[in-house]
């Protein structure tokens, strides 16, 4: 009887211990997916928020017209 006992909680802890291990296995998978959305995700969102180098451009060249008209109404206000 003692040993029909001990079968059965090795069986229960066999079972705890595999069930364990494929959630564990479960998780790790999980997150390694989120990981690489994240990354993903990022790498999108850095390319939507940082000016392309056309836009850095255009915006100097405004900068220098606007620079430009201020010098000249600076004249004529003279």
């Amino acid at each position: 009887m003692a040993k029909n006992k001990n079968q059965q909680v090795t069986n229960y802890l066999t079972g705890l211990v595999d069930t364990t291990k494929d959630l564990l296995d479960d998780l790790t998978s999980t997150a390694g997916k989120i990981e690489k959305k994240a990354r993903k995700n990022g790498k999108k969102a850095t390319k939507a928020v940082v000016p392309s180098k056309k836009d850095i451009k255009g915006v100097r060249d405004q900068v220098k017209d606007l620079s430009k008209q201020t010098q000249k109404l600076a004249k004529v206000a003279k």
